[in-house]
Order: structure tokens, then C-alpha cells, then sequence
């Protein structure tokens, strides 16, 4: 019994212990190859990466996001403005009204004319005359200077004003239309922006898969050599060749060692770059999935230079440069007509200009409307209207001179891209040579018929001819990504 019972925990203590090594093993399954998804990137992944990370792609963002608020303010110019304006003044004087003091003649009232007739002073009926020519009265008011003062020390005037532009002469037009061409301007630039980021990426992105695809040749070029290495030490032993062929194999491995560190190297510089591209911490292991092999079947259109000069940016942004010279060219010539604005206004004034500049506040309110009326300023206007058009035509120009290098740009492209795709070809070819020379030479070597040096050339040749390969390969999906570009974005 105490056998059995033995038998039966080891039995438990045993099933417990791989289960919990399946366990184990299966997390560590599972997470590893929620890593390995993590990490795996392709074209279009890396893509959405670098356009969400890139700084300048965020600085143009924020530079539309700013000429739309810019656009926004522009029309409220449209719109009636309201202001208050305070005022508080303090004096360290009075008005006074007279400078000396002065006497006022008093006149009588005569009911019989029912008006008001001097009271002069006569000798014998006559009045009389003093120096300064006028008649002498016989009562006079006096009025002293030093209580003839108005005003306080403390003044306040408070005024609530709208003005409404009338007309400008088409000023605001021309302006909130310059508002929103810079707007279409930073919206173009910032898909010139991505363009560039995206061809950048894809240079860095292909330039991973060139690496990765050599080094893969480098450790099958270094197996070639290790194994012919390894067949001539047999060789050697059994006395068929010298040491000296075993020395030329040797040599070879090692530049074939050196090589595969190299690729080594630049693969990792590779995925530094990329990684600094798409946001990734440098040192991030990533993996990167595409198909070198893959030929787009894109057929170029025999108005490819016109699409091209269609869909550019910068023909857009050099186009919305023209209207804005021309709505510089429409403010000048506004300068020349009139500018009537209506305005508003509610004002209280502390003393009361209203109750005999009381101490206490009075207001009134007025309706007004100003035009101003330009006649004669030295031709100032004319020079000015002048220079707008001389800077117009020069942006003109400007875009027509793109349109042509455009066009060339395009002829080029397609041209780049057409090589790409003829080297692609020629490339497999002499791989597929080298190949076939490389049996035959092995065969050959085998059979004693060539030297080591000639398996050597021939293994050299193959490595070469892959390598050439490779880079076609990738010039071709580079180009394309060029071609894309120059095109304006059109997917090929």
C-alpha cells in the first residue's frame, strides 16, 4: 500500500511539474511571438510612423492650423468693431474765460417798442463819448475775472464707439482673399512635406532589405568558401594539392568573414536609421517584411510630364503665389478710390459739459460717417500700384520656368524608372550565368580539371552578380518611389 501510494504521488508530483513546463513554455510561446508581431514592419506601417513622428510634418500641421485662424480673423474684418475707451485727465488749473476784468453796459426795456434800448448817460440831450469812441452808460455790470472760472481738476470722458467699414476701395476683399490663399499655400506645403518624408522613408525602409538580402548572400558566399576550405585541407591531407591552394582559399574566407561583419554592421546602422525615422527607440529590434521581387504593373501614360505638372504641389503653391501678386496688385489699385466708414458713439464726460460742468456725469450719443479722399500724394500710389505689377509678372514667370523643370523632372523620372527595370533584367541574367558557371566550375574542380583559383573567380562572380542583383532590385522599388513622387502622389 505505502508502494502504491508512493507510485501515485511521484506520478502527481510528475504530471504537476510538466504542466507547469508546458506552461511555461507556452506563455513564453505566445509571448514571443506578440514581439515578433510588435516588431515586424512593413512599407506601409513604416510609413504611418514616420508621417505621425516627423517634426517638420508637425510644424506644417501647426502652420495651417494657424493661416485657418489667420483666414478666421481676416473676416471678421467685415464685421462692426466695438470698443470703450476710458479717459481720466488731472489738471492743475481752471479755464479762466476773461483776462481782465470787465464791465457790461446794462440796457432798459422799452414797452413802447417792446425792445431793449441803451441806458445812456447824456449832457443836454447828447450822449457822451469817452476815448475809446464808444458811448458812456449809466450802469454798468461788473463782471470779475477770478469768478468767471469753469472746468475741474478731475476730468473723466468715457465713450463706447462702433465703427463699420463702408467701403475700403475692395481692401478687405483683397485681404481676406491673401488669408486664404496662405492657407491653400500651407496646406500644399505640407503635402510637399509628406512627399519628401515618405520618399526618405522608403529610401531608409529598402536600404534595410538590400542590407538583409546581402547578408544573407555573405553567410552563403562564407559557406561556399568554408566548404571548399574544408575540401582542400581533405586535398591536402591526402597529398592531391598544395598547401599553397589551401592558403588562396584561406584568404578568400577571410575577406568572406570580413564581408559578412560589414553586412552585419550595416544592417544595424540600417535599422538605426529607420527607427530614427519612424519614432523607435535606436536600439529597437525590428524586423522588416517586404518583397524585393515585386514588380508594380504600373503603365506610364503618354501625358505622364502633364499629370505630372497637374498634381505637384508646389505648381499649386507657385499658382497661389500669382493670386497673391495680384491681390497685392488689387490693394495697390485700391489706394486710388475713397475709404467711408460709419461710426457710433455714446460719450459721458464728468464735469457735465450738459448742466454747466456740474461734478457729476452727462452723456450724449452721435452717428457720423467719414470719408476719406485721396487726391495728391507724389504719385506715390501710381509707383506703388507699379511695383505690384513688375513682382506679379516675376512670380509668373517663376511658375512657368517650374512647369518646364517640372516636366524635365518627370522625363527623367520615368526614365530612371525604365533603367530600373532594364537592370533588373540584365542583373538576373548574369546571376543566372554565374550560377551555371559556378556548377560547371565545381563540377570541373571535382573532376580535377581547373584550379582552385578558377572556383574561387567563379564563387566571387556568383556573390558579385547576386549583390548586383540585390541593388537593382531595390534602385527599382527606390525609383518607383521617386516616380510616385514627381508624379504628384499618383499611385503607381
Amino acid at each position: 500500500m505505502k508502494k502504491i501510494k508512493k507510485c501515485e504521488l511521484s506520478k502527481q508530483s510528475f504530471i504537476k511539474n510538466h504542466l507547469s513546463v508546458l506552461i511555461i513554455l507556452l506563455v513564453f510561446g505566445i509571448t514571443n511571438q506578440m514581439a515578433d508581431a510588435q516588431t515586424i514592419l512593413t512599407q506601409v506601417k513604416c510609413r504611418e510612423m514616420a508621417l505621425t513622428h516627423n517634426k517638420n510634418l508637425q510644424s506644417s500641421s501647426e502652420k495651417i492650423a494657424m493661416t485657418t485662424d489667420l483666414r478666421k480673423s481676416a473676416f471678421t474684418q467685415f464685421l462692426p468693431s466695438l470698443d470703450f475707451t476710458g479717459t481720466y485727465t488731472h489738471v492743475n488749473k481752471q479755464f479762466e474765460i476773461l483776462s481782465e476784468d470787465k464791465y457790461l453796459p446794462i440796457y432798459k426795456f422799452d414797452p413802447t417798442t417792446m425792445s431793449l434800448k441803451p441806458d445812456l448817460f447824456t449832457i443836454g440831450g447828447q450822449p457822451v463819448i469817452m476815448e475809446d469812441g464808444n458811448p458812456l452808460f449809466n450802469n454798468y455790470a461788473y463782471l470779475p475775472k477770478d469768478q468767471l472760472k469753469m472746468g475741474s481738476k478731475n476730468i473723466y470722458l468715457l465713450n463706447t464707439g462702433i465703427i463699420q467699414p463702408v467701403f475700403l476701395g475692395g481692401k478687405l476683399q483683397s485681404l481676406y482673399r491673401v488669408a486664404k490663399i496662405n492657407e491653400e499655400i500651407s496646406e500644399q506645403s505640407h503635402l510637399l512635406e509628406t512627399s519628401e518624408v515618405i520618399l526618405k522613408l522608403d529610401e531608409s525602409f529598402w536600404r534595410v532589405i538590400t542590407v538583409q538580402e546581402k547578408l544573407k548572400v555573405a553567410q552563403e558566399y562564407k559557406k561556399l568558401i568554408d566548404k571548399l576550405v574544408s575540401d582542400l585541407e581533405n586535398l591536402k591531407i591526402e597529398g592531391i594539392i598544395t598547401s599553397n591552394d589551401v592558403l588562396k582559399a584561406k584568404v578568400k574566407q577571410s575577406e568572406a568573414n570580413l564581408l559578412l561583419y560589414k553586412a552585419t554592421n550595416g544592417l544595424k546602422l540600417s535599422k538605426m536609421a529607420l527607427c530614427q525615422q519612424i519614432g523607435l527607440s535606436l536600439d529597437s529590434d525590428i524586423k522588416v517584411d517586404a518583397d524585393l521581387n515585386y514588380r508594380s504593373s504600373f503603365v506610364l501614360d503618354s501625358a505622364y510630364r502633364n499629370i505630372a505638372v497637374t498634381n505637384r504641389p508646389e505648381i499649386e503653391m507657385l499658382k497661389n503665389a500669382v493670386k497673391l501678386t495680384n491681390e497685392a496688385a488689387n490693394v495697390a489699385r485700391s489706394r486710388f478710390l475713397p475709404d467711408v466708414v460709419l461710426t457710433a458713439n455714446y460719450t459721458m464726460a464728468n464735469p457735465n459739459p450738459y448742466t454747466g460742468f456740474t461734478n457729476d456725469f452727462g452723456g450724449d450719443w452721435n452717428i457720423g460717417l467719414v470719408a476719406r479722399v485721396p487726391i495728391f500724394h507724389w504719385g506715390d500710389r501710381i509707383h506703388t500700384m507699379n511695383a505690384a505689377r513688375h513682382v506679379q509678372k516675376i512670380s509668373e514667370l517663376k511658375l512657368q520656368e517650374t512647369q518646364e523643370m517640372i516636366s524635365l523632372q518627370a522625363q527623367q523620372a520615368v526614365n530612371l524608372y525604365n533603367e530600373a527595370l532594364r537592370k533588373i533584367d540584365f542583373a538576373q541574367i548574369t546571376l543566372d550565368q554565374t550560377e551555371e558557371n559556378l556548377k560547371q566550375t565545381n563540377d570541373n574542380f571535382t573532376e580535377g580539371l581547373v584550379k582552385t583559383t578558377d572556383v574561387l573567380e567563379a564563387q566571387l562572380l556568383w556573390q558579385k552578380a547576386y549583390n548586383e542583383l540585390i541593388d537593382a532590385k531595390s534602385d527599382f522599388r527606390i525609383q518607383e518611389s521617386n516616380l510616385q513622387k514627381v508624379m504628384g502622389g499618383v499611385k503607381l
